[in-house]
């Protein structure tokens, strides 16, 4: 793992990056109603980099690599779009052709 931001605090990663901090969402008998400021805002940012597991957002530390496969992804979902309104457009001419017989 490794930061998201930048400012994360220090006592979050190790110098490697991983995560030093324990989750309190994973300590039994540890309510989140107990939970101090900081350990929130850790759980937040545990959330947001499992998010980034199904649904990556481009950072700008991205290698070339990164970048092009986003730009490959946006590249298909605009393919998906495009096939979505075709489904849709074939969809009405039927319809429109069906209401003329």
């Amino acid at each position: 793992m490794s930061s998201i931001t930048g400012k994360e605090p220090a006592h979050w990663h190790d110098a490697e990056g991983r995560h030093r901090m324990p989750d309190p969402r994973m300590t039994e008998f540890y309510p989140e109603r107990w939970w101090d400021s900081d350990e929130r805002a850790y759980v937040t940012h545990l959330q947001t980099h499992e998010g980034e597991k199904t649904d990556p957002k481009p950072r700008s530390a991205d290698s070339p690599l990164v970048r092009d496969l986003f730009e490959l992804l946006q590249a298909k979902l605009s393919e998906c779009e495009s096939i979505r309104a075709l489904i849709v457009a074939h969809r009405e001419l039927e319809a429109s052709k069906a209401a003329l017989s």
